[in-house]
C-alpha cells in the first residue's frame, strides 16, 4: 500500500474488524489506498484541489465531496463508509 505504512495498516484494519468491518484486507487496502488518494489533501491540509481523474472542476466543493466522491466510486453504502474514516480517526486524527 503506497499511502500508508504497514504497522499502520494492521491497526486500521483491526479497527475496522472491530467496527464490524465486512470487507477482507486485500479489498480493505484497496479501498483505503484510494481513500487517501482522493481525501488525504482537503480533509488533512484543507486544500480542496481536485485532480483532473476525479472528474469535472478544479476543486471540490468541500472536503465531504471528496469523501462522497471516493465512497460511490467504491460503490460503499454509508454505512460502510463511515467504518473506513473511524477505522483510520479512531487511531491518528484524520481531520
Amino acid at each position: 500500500m503506497k499511502n500508508c505504512k504497514n504497522k499502520d495498516l494492521k491497526l486500521y484494519y483491526k479497527e475496522y474488524k472491530k467496527l464490524k468491518g465486512k470487507h477482507k484486507l486485500k479489498n480493505y487496502k484497496k479501498i483505503l489506498d484510494s481513500f487517501f488518494e482522493i481525501t488525504l489533501e482537503s480533509h488533512v491540509f484543507g486544500d480542496l484541489y481536485k485532480p483532473k481523474k476525479f472528474g469535472k472542476g478544479k476543486y471540490w466543493k468541500s472536503s465531504m465531496e471528496a469523501q462522497f466522491y471516493w465512497r460511490d466510486l467504491n460503490k460503499l453504502t454509508p454505512k460502510e463508509s463511515i467504518k473506513y474514516f473511524c477505522s483510520v480517526d479512531n487511531i491518528h486524527a484524520y481531520t
